[in-house]
């Protein structure tokens, strides 16, 4: 971007700012002191942008959901850094009065708002490095990426990893992960950080999870006693049974809400049949896309859902004809059909024969 694209940019967002860094402050709860409730993280961030807007009230922050998000001034040198850090430092040593953990993210320096994307996903790194070291509060972008390695295509990897299990798709969910192997270095530290990124991916997507089962148990376990072999042990092999578990898990998830939704479906066709329902009007009462309940249909009945309709209206038609003095014109209407001349035309492709046929038949035959 030309110093001019970049001048008019900061004139449109009203920001007087060359170079900058993105600064993200999240508050924890100590766990013994106050319980984790969502309104009580929006109070103590409310606090830290207090004590920031006191320090510098032309501070740029912005809020998303329990974060504040500040563009930090700052400059390409060693002193700047220095004094950035004295600076979260003493924010820090300001909140510490309360009874929560304050982190501090930050950044790469950049002069580009249009990188705050970039910068919002190193900020992500920084915050997956909390999971396994709590007691870091404060945690540089850069002191993370001092290798070769590329952190970014991690994070790529490991977003990819986490769409594949929750897709239970083990086939691709193992490519993936195959691919982390080759960014296992001889270095412990590097090996080290980049075993706990895993880790801690792989946690979170469990926790995405929501059934009940005695197998996330297992690989909640399992997490755990390799989370214990750090320093051990850097190979990518023991995860591979992980995952395998993980994807399982989703897909008997899935096979369970889809037998819910299949029973809901079933039972609105029997309740409904003989008024004008589709595919449709039957997913919006399940709410869900109409695309995946047809799929859902045929997966578990083998049939599409025009068909189970169908039949449900030929059966209760046969038994209108054979039981009752009923007009046929009338039975059209009570079993869903109201143009007698369609129901004809459908009841005589399934059973062979006009209604008048049949009933004449089975009359004769009782």
């Amino acid at each position: 971007m030309s110093e001019d694209q970049l001048l008019v940019q900061k004139n449109l967002l009203h920001i007087d700012i060359k170079d900058f860094r993105l600064v993200v402050i999240k508050c924890h709860f100590y766990i013994d002191s106050i319980s984790n409730q969502i309104e009580e993280k929006y109070y103590y961030s409310h606090l830290a942008e207090l004590a920031i807007k006191k320090r510098d009230n032309n501070a740029l922050l912005y809020n998303i959901g329990d974060a504040i998000y500040w563009i930090y001034p700052s400059e390409s040198d060693g002193f700047s850094n220095y004094a950035m850090m004295k600076d979260m430092e003493l924010l820090l040593n300001e909140l510490k009065e309360n009874d929560v953990i304050f982190q501090i993210s930050i950044s790469s320096l950049s002069n580009n708002f249009n990188h705050l994307n970039t910068l919002r996903r190193q900020i992500t790194i920084c915050q997956s490095h909390y999971e396994n070291h709590p007691n870091d509060s404060i945690i540089f972008y850069d002191d993370l990426s001092t290798k070769s390695y590329c952190l970014f295509n991690l994070h790529e990897k490991a977003q990819f990893l986490s769409t594949q299990i929750l897709a239970g798709n083990v086939k691709e969910a193992a490519k993936c992960l195959d691919s982390f192997s080759s960014d296992l270095s001889e270095s412990k530290s590097i090996s080290e950080e980049i075993f706990f990124f895993l880790l801690s991916s792989l946690s979170f997507t469990l926790r995405e999870i929501t059934q009940i089962h005695e197998l996330k148990d297992e690989i909640l376990n399992e997490l755990s006693t390799l989370k214990r072999t750090i320093g051990k042990s850097y190979s990518i092999n023991p995860f591979f049974p992980i995952v395998t578990s993980m994807c399982r898990l989703v897909n008997s998830q899935y096979q369970a809400n889809g037998n819910t939704i299949v029973e809901l479906v079933l039972k609105y066709i029997k309740q409904n049949y003989n008024q004008s329902i589709s595919l449709t009007s039957v997913s919006e009462y399940v709410q869900r896309n109409p695309s995946y309940v047809s799929r859902l249909i045929r997966q578990h009945t083998g049939k599409n859902f025009t068909i189970i309709l169908t039949e449900l209206r030929i059966e209760e038609s046969k038994h209108l004809l054979k039981e009752t003095n009923k007009k046929i014109t009338e039975i059209s209407d009570l079993v869903g059909y109201p143009n007698q001349r369609y129901f004809n035309r459908v009841f005589s492709s399934y059973i062979g024969m006009s209604p008048n046929d049949y009933r004449k038949i089975t009359q004769t035959f009782n």
